[in-house]
């Protein structure tokens, strides 16, 4: 399974992309397969293809154990972060986490959505 993480931060790009470094490290710590950061095609004129700056593309061994603590490593990550979000997809079906502590109303939609994932 393949989760899709973007990260929206209202921050200049070299700010943005080291957040994403960051973060990536967090997540190889955990139980996945891999954790990438995607590259595509540059703008025209570009020297080459060009790294998706604030995406992840991770790799889920394990749906269930691996999903809930990538998204508490996301929460936990996010919780320092007032001004960022960061939007959780998988198969079409998206999140958006806001940055600091979520509501408890946000908590049970979150936690819906990882159980809809978990299987």
């Amino acid at each position: 399974m393949e989760l899709r993480i973007d990260i929206q931060a209202d921050e200049p790009p070299e700010v943005v992309d080291e957040l994403t470094t960051r973060l990536r490290r967090q997540l190889l710590e955990l139980e996945v397969d891999r954790v990438e950061r995607p590259v595509g095609e540059g703008p025209a004129g570009s020297r080459g293809p060009m790294m998706d700056i604030g995406t992840l593309l991770v790799q889920l061994a394990q749906t269930g154990v691996a999903l809930t603590s990538v998204v508490g490593a996301v929460r936990g990550w996010l919780s320092a972060r007032d001004k960022a979000t960061v939007k959780l997809e998988i198969d079409g079906d998206s999140i958006e986490l806001p940055g600091g502590d979520l509501s408890s109303a946000q908590q049970r939609v979150v936690d819906a959505w990882v159980k809809r994932h978990e299987s």
